[in-house]
């Protein structure tokens, strides 16, 4: 039987058998002003209160900012400590990946969210956290390199979602939708593939109450359905309408 990491989230953990795989990486992927970092904002609140050791990693928002968007769903993040922490860095920052590395082995955490996988291949050459890294200093050096770009980020990604998977945690990944691309659920085209779940959210403003919606793609070790499910947003965080 498999053992689930329930997000609490109304009305979600009824589409997945009562949850998330345990250990499972999941991409929530769409374009921006989705909900994604509302989803699993509010997927890793109701982990710390149920007592599991969480970490929050944002490349795209500040503490105080994350905490002041949870306030504005009533969720209290002193409320959920010692279980819950929050990494917010720069995607720049050539000591992050080491951070994360250190966060994650040194930790027992059971639920981990990145946010995002967009920011993460901004600079593809910071594959290993370290400016200085041999790939960057052949760049430096104006040698030609053996590897494009594109594959270097696809890389870096590889490498985040390798060390999240690696813990034994549960974890959840946002990735960026391109508006008016074609296929694919995140810029880096890879975690697609790699992720054992796709959760996609969408947002149509011209579609009336059923605006915004939510669909599994796919979710390993569990029976989903296909269909298109309503989900709202209100003071309370995200809920999916039955």
């Amino acid at each position: 039987m498999v053992e689930r990491v329930p997000t609490g989230i109304k009305g979600f953990d009824v589409l997945v058998e009562g949850g998330l795989p345990k250990g499972s990486a999941s991409l929530v992927a769409g374009t921006p002003g989705t909900g994604k970092t509302i989803f699993c904002l509010q997927a890793l609140y109701n982990n710390a209160l149920a007592g599991k050791n969480c970490l929050f990693v944002s490349f795209e928002q500040s503490a105080p900012e994350l905490k002041a968007q949870m306030e504005q769903f009533g969720w209290d993040f002193n409320k959920a400590q010692p279980g819950f922490k929050l990494l917010a860095t720069n995607y720049n920052d050539p000591s992050f990946f080491s951070h994360l590395l250190t966060e994650v082995k040194s930790r027992k955490l059971d639920v981990i969210a990145i946010d995002s996988l967009a920011s993460v291949i901004i600079d593809p050459f910071e594959v290993f956290g370290r400016p200085d890294f041999g790939l960057m200093k052949l760049l430096k050096q104006g040698a030609n390199l053996p590897i494009d770009v594109n594959a270097l980020s696809r890389l870096k990604v590889k490498r985040v979602i390798d060390s999240v998977k690696s813990s034994g945690a549960t974890s959840l990944l946002t990735g960026e939708v391109v508006r008016g691309g074609q296929g694919g659920y995140s810029r880096d085209t890879i975690s697609d593939f790699l992720a054992d779940a796709i959760i996609v959210l969408q947002h149509n403003p011209t579609a009336g109450v059923t605006n915004r919606t939510l669909t599994l793609e796919k979710m390993r070790l569990t029976k989903i359905d296909d269909l298109i499910h309503p989900i709202q947003i209100s003071s309370q965080g995200i809920k999916i309408e039955s």
